[in-house]
């Protein structure tokens, strides 16, 4: 196998699995809990693919994911291009596309051109862009990657892909040392959220960044911050862009160094917040951009101990993704959600 990344045992046991499905059915979906290195395996197996001639395309929806699979296959030595706005296109056996220029320059693609697509964060699949490229390249295996194989409105995948090949539990990736363990915490009595409309399987986020920007809900979490990690770094998820920069404003009155950090943020500015050196305080992110989804650079993360979570969540999809993105294996302890269904109180 080419490359100087090492895979580990529970990543290396999973290919000749993805291997067997695919001699089962053409397409497959491969879900790994977030943070278990969903990503190097992915390469491992274009890496595996490439030996063979085969010319493989990786679907990617965001800059940051599209230079976090780049950057490792450079480590794994796998000759690629990327196709994305700003990125010279260059001939080579893989291919690395933003979901948005691949689909705008269809026309120029054969359905034969690529023997294996990749579909990254693929709970996004069935989007009608993504079914399209998915459909173009109908000669092509398929592999989805995600931690979450389920539609925001709770519905499954079952329709695009033939099977599944899941990978352990988190208890297991906690107990290998992949995943740090956490310990949870709640408010005694859960926030009032009556009235607030579900779309899509989880509330309606205007209507609960209002419900969530009362001073008291904000202040308690802070109080709790303070009484719980008060020295420790973390992350804070949010219901809005507008709530997240009340919460920043109200972490930062309270003496802590909180940025807020969106989708919309300069990368630049990103790339500064996450390279700080560590310092107390929090960083809060508004929940429909986590920057960035499934990426190895998640601002504060490396070290990110506590975190805080004011906003209730109805979709257990949400939940997964959410409160998956803090424990990965160089991370501390502490988890402070505002939701779980197990918890300290």
């Amino acid at each position: 196998m080419p490359g100087a990344i090492r895979l580990r045992p529970d990543q290396e046991e999973d290919i000749p699995r993805v291997r067997d499905a695919l001699r089962r059915n053409r397409r497959v979906m491969l879900q790994r809990p977030t943070g278990t290195g969903k990503t190097v395996l992915l390469c491992a197996i274009t890496g595996v693919v490439t030996e063979s001639g085969a010319q493989t395309l990786i679907l990617q929806h965001r800059e940051e994911l599209i230079g976090q699979t780049s950057r490792t296959l450079v480590k794994m030595a796998v000759e690629h291009g990327v196709i994305a706005a700003k990125h010279p296109g260059r001939a080579a056996p893989v291919q690395i596309a933003s979901i948005d220029t691949i689909a705008r320059r269809l026309d120029i693609y054969q359905p034969g051109d690529f023997k294996l697509v990749f579909v990254d964060e693929a709970h996004h699949a069935a989007a009608p862009s993504w079914q399209r490229m998915i459909d173009h390249f109908a000669g092509a295996y398929v592999v989805g990657c995600t931690a979450t194989p389920e539609r925001l409105d709770g519905k499954g995948l079952d329709h695009l892909f033939g099977e599944l090949v899941a990978g352990r539990s988190v208890k297991e990736y906690v107990e290998l040392g992949v995943l740090a363990p956490a310990v949870t915490f709640a408010p005694p009595e859960p926030p009032d959220l009556s009235g607030i409309r579900r779309r899509l399987g989880d509330f309606e986020q205007t209507a609960l960044a209002d419900r969530m920007s009362d001073s008291a809900i904000v202040g308690d979490a802070i109080e709790h911050y303070k009484r719980l990690s008060p020295q420790l770094p973390g992350l804070v998820y949010c219901c809005s862009v507008r709530h997240s920069q009340l919460v920043a404003e109200a972490f930062t009155a309270a003496g802590y160094a909180a940025r807020h950090v969106d989708g919309e943020t300069p990368a630049a500015e990103r790339e500064a917040t996450q390279d700080a050196p560590p310092a107390q305080g929090a960083l809060p992110l508004p929940p429909h951009q986590p920057p960035p989804p499934g990426g190895d650079r998640a601002p504060a993360a490396p070290r990110a101990s506590g975190k805080p979570h004011p906003r209730r969540l109805s979709s257990c999809r949400t939940r997964a993704s959410f409160l998956s993105r803090g424990p990965r294996g160089s991370l501390g302890r502490g988890d402070i959600p505002g939701a779980a269904p197990s918890c300290r109180r």
